[in-house]
């Protein structure tokens, strides 16, 4: 009995995955792993069902064994209560030796036959491996060129989208860039008329101050010219006025030297002679006090003149001045606002890409034309000499008449009366 033990034991060690301790009755029989790669579902359910055949038949007669043992075991109880112990033991040992025997060829023939339906199964196992190998094979290649003529199919179709999303796009941006282009167009010419407009009104600006700084020019230099002529006439004046002084001094000295002369000449006189050279001297010395006083005024007169021309020289010079500097200012700030709409127009022209408006013509002031003399200064210098002599008074480098001479005295003589 103990050697049998043994042998299961033995044979348990050996095949631990075919003989297992029996289930229980409710519970399923969980078949053993297999080292290689999991097979398709009919031929785990061959592999399974051959398996679980073969150890229910193991299982089976394992438990045969054991209640043959158990039996054996109960009557060998018996038995050596009532029969010869030597004997039963004997018949024991004969009847274990055949149960022994019959286990070993049953397991033999067991492990033969699991061994075989074991190779048989790896066989098989691997057949079907090829097949679903082959099948896979197949399978993804097909599956491969389904997926080649799909993305095939997918590419063409993204494709056509793609241009008609391109030409779509091209066309509401062609339409996009023409409208902004006429926009900028529009834009561009808004801004070149105003620009135009604002070169007219500097350009007018510049025009109009630089006919007035013209016109301040001629003015300043009529004003020159007749300051010179006034200088020229003052200087002749002096002269004149030398000249009087000189013949006075002589008239002076001849009417003194006539009042002192030789008493024996006076004596020998007649009373009538004298008294006709004094009326006579003393109209002259009356004639020769009127000429000096008309020769002052005449001086005081032009010295008016003088600096009232002076003042009016001044204040043309400090006009022309102030204006020359507006006008430096005004010219400096034209040429920057100029360049500044040049830069503009270019940068503009560039960014619609035209032809730059550099050489353009713009209508300006040619300051040519200022220098044409103005309406108010077209009088004839005539004028203004005439004026001058009716501001002054009366020239004395002819002297007075006989009869002005007679018609002064005349009159003093009635106020003294």
């Amino acid at each position: 009995m103990q050697g049998l033990q043994e042998t299961l034991r033995h044979y348990q060690r050996q095949h631990p995955e075919t003989l297992q301790a029996p289930s229980p009755p409710g519970s399923r029989h969980q078949p053993p792993s297999s080292s290689w790669p999991a097979s398709p579902p009919t031929d785990a359910v061959y592999a399974t069902q051959g398996e679980a055949d073969s150890m229910s038949g193991l299982r089976e007669r394992i438990q045969e064994l054991e209640a043959q043992m158990d039996v054996m075991r109960e009557e060998l109880e018996h038995r050596d209560l009532e029969g010869d112990a030597a004997a039963l033991r004997d018949k024991y040992q004969q009847d274990f030796e055949n149960l022994k025997a019959t286990c070993e060829r049953g397991f033999a023939a067991m492990e033969e036959t699991h061994q075989k339906k074991i190779e048989d199964l790896q066989r098989q196992h691997q057949r079907e491996l090829e097949k679903l190998r082959e099948e896979k094979d197949r399978l993804l290649a097909e599956e491969t060129a389904a997926t080649i003529s799909a993305i095939e199919a997918m590419k063409n179709a993204h494709r056509e989208e793609m241009e008609r999303e391109l030409e779509k796009s091209q066309r509401s941006q062609i339409s996009s860039v023409n409208s902004d282009i006429e926009a900028l167009r529009r834009q561009y010419l808004e801004e070149l008329q105003s620009v135009q407009r604002e070169l007219e009104v500097l350009s007018e600006q510049y025009s109009q101050k630089c006919l007035e700084n013209a016109h301040l020019a001629q003015a300043l230099e009529a004003e020159r010219q007749a300051l010179r002529q006034c200088q020229r006439e003052n200087q002749e004046l002096n002269a004149h006025n030398q000249e009087l002084n000189n013949r006075l001094a002589a008239e002076i000295a001849r009417l003194r030297t006539l009042l002192t002369g030789d008493a024996s000449g006076e004596a020998a006189g007649s009373p009538l002679t004298q008294g006709k050279d004094a009326y006579e001297l003393e109209v002259l010395l009356r004639v020769k006090e009127s000429e000096i006083q008309y020769l002052k005024q005449e001086i005081s007169s032009l010295k008016d003149e003088l600096q009232t021309a002076l003042r009016d020289k001044k204040y043309a010079s400090d006009k022309y001045k102030d204006i020359y500097t507006e006008l430096s200012i005004v010219r400096a700030k034209a040429d920057c606002d100029i360049s500044k709409l040049k830069e503009q127009l270019k940068a503009a022209t560039e960014a619609l890409g035209e032809k730059s408006p550099e050489n353009t013509p713009v209508s300006g002031y040619d300051i040519m034309k200022s220098k044409s003399n103005p309406d108010f200064l077209k009088k004839d210098r005539s004028c203004v000499s005439r004026q001058l002599r009716n501001i002054r008074s009366k020239s004395l480098k002819e002297g007075l008449t006989v009869q002005e001479r007679l018609k002064l005295f005349e009159s003093r003589d009635l106020k003294k009366d």
